[in-house]
């Protein structure tokens, strides 16, 4: 019996990723019934994500599916045009919780002011997303931490969420701002809302706005380089345009796209068959050694034929294939996974990742590092070049790297007390900036105790391996 995952897209940027995310699942079904030869039909690897209304069951179209999601907003801009869009037919109007006068970029007005006031239309919404699931697996957040509404309404759901369904496992997509951020108190909202992922999630998949558009860009010089390899208007990660202007005007679009690719490889074990399905519910017992420590670090890499050791390594050790600012390849692999998609042989990925076990930081307590899934389903329909990928997913002791640069922001501005005033305004006070702050320092360097014991027991013929050895450059 497969098992159900409702998303929870909060904020303008958790609701952009959302429905870009349901429109390549859709491309993705579309391809494999013309690959597979199959009519078009309701399966029940559908509906992990999908649902049938009982109206609905005769003479099926993906006109007549429900997306299991509850889409949430302080502002209705991107709610209406998701409802006037190409997308609307998935949603019904109680999946709906929009208001129309924002947060403000402000953290406290988003958790004080909003939360308590549309919590209830949001539980009242996921009840009854649930109450269309046989067997619910988990909450899927989407949210960025730089706002007012992802991250400040997104921490108040997720503590929510918690608190009434306590058993149902909580996975968050949570976009953290990059360091030149045109939002002054980002270093403000991103660091109260780390501090309630690492109470309330079981998870978090860390994706940073500067890595991401650094990401884009190397991709969009690969593409004028090679013109095979660029990545057509179909395949749903950042699809890259003709115009150069409309690339300026679109960059969000494509950074979101990545963020849809990495979620669609996630999620695909439960969507299509394959030789290592991974079940969600495997992913936060694998990757999570420790409560506190569920900050995952994700890095994406295609899978040209005859490169297969070569992608492997980039996915581990190039930072450019990570999807988050820092630097990991000299830091500790707390634990590893890896989605594949295509046309792979098990025996050559073991054979590989053997070689890549010797150059890496792993602690002594868990050395079966790596957590495999095998898709055989790409999701693409273009040329050779993206017929295969492989996504990392990463609990690696570098995400303090970015940890650490959010807390200096933040006390460049709590020194002079700057903007502190909107916040007090909205409900906090200076405790409530001193615990968050030392919530995050915590777990930070929590994090930089792991990679100092694990290196501690690394054998002389490790640590030589990993000394010689260069990462790579795209």
């Amino acid at each position: 019996m497969p098992h159900e995952l409702i998303n929870i897209q909060v904020g303008q940027c958790g609701n952009q990723i959302g429905n870009a995310y349901w429109r390549t699942l859709l491309k993705e079904y579309s391809h494999f019934n013309e690959q597979s030869g199959s009519q078009t039909q309701y399966t029940d690897e559908m509906s992990s994500l999908f649902y049938l209304p009982q109206s609905q069951t005769r003479d099926f179209s993906f006109e007549k599916m429900r997306a299991r999601a509850v889409l949430v907003d302080t502002e209705e801009g991107v709610v209406n045009q998701t409802l006037k869009g190409s997308l609307s037919s998935l949603f019904e109007p109680a999946q709906i919780v929009a208001s129309n006068s924002g947060a403000g970029n402000n953290w406290a007005e988003g958790f004080h002011r909003y939360g308590p006031e549309i919590s209830d239309q949001v539980i009242e919404a996921t009840r009854i997303q649930l109450e269309c699931c046989d067997s619910p697996q988990g909450f899927f957040f989407l949210h960025s931490l730089g706002g007012g509404t992802g991250s400040g309404l997104g921490s108040y759901l997720l503590q929510d969420i918690r608190d009434e369904y306590p058993k149902i496992t909580r996975l968050t997509m949570s976009v953290f701002p990059s360091r030149e951020s045109d939002v002054v108190t980002s270093p403000y909202n991103a660091t109260f809302a780390t501090s309630k992922l690492i109470e309330h999630a079981d998870c978090s998949f860390c994706f940073d706005n500067e890595a991401l558009k650094n990401r884009v860009t190397a991709d969009e010089a690969i593409a004028k380089r090679q013109p095979d390899k660029m990545i057509s208007s179909a395949a749903p990660i950042s699809p890259l345009t003709k115009s150069i202007n409309e690339r300026e005007k679109r960059p969000f679009k494509h950074m979101n796209g990545l963020v849809v690719r990495c979620l669609s490889s996630l999620t695909s074990g439960m969507r299509f068959g394959g030789e290592l399905n991974v079940d969600l519910g495997e992913i936060s017992t694998n990757l999570v050694p420790y409560k506190d420590l569920h900050f995952i670090l994700p890095s994406f890499q295609f899978v040209p034929d005859r490169r297969l050791n070569a992608s492997i390594q980039s996915t581990f050790f190039d930072s450019t294939s990570y999807l988050y600012d820092c630097q990991p390849s000299r830091e500790c692999f707390l634990a590893s996974s890896l989605f594949f998609r295509g046309n792979f042989s098990i025996f050559d990925i073991n054979t590989h990742l053997s070689s890549i076990q010797k150059k890496i930081s792993i602690p002594y307590w868990n050395e079966n590092v790596f957590k495999l899934g095998l898709t055989n389903f790409t999701g693409f329909k273009s040329s050779d070049y993206h017929k295969r990928s492989v996504l990392g997913l990463f609990n690696n002791t570098a995400v303090c790297q970015r940890f650490d640069q959010c807390i200096n922001d933040f006390n460049r501005l709590y020194k002079r007390k700057a903007c502190v005033y909107l916040y007090e305004n909205a409900g906090m006070d200076t405790h409530d900036f001193e615990n968050m702050r030392y919530s995050v320092e915590r777990v930070s360097e929590t994090y930089r105790e792991m990679k100092v014991r694990a290196q501690g027991h690394e054998s002389e013929e490790i640590k030589i391996a990993r000394a010689r050895f260069k990462p790579l450059r795209r």
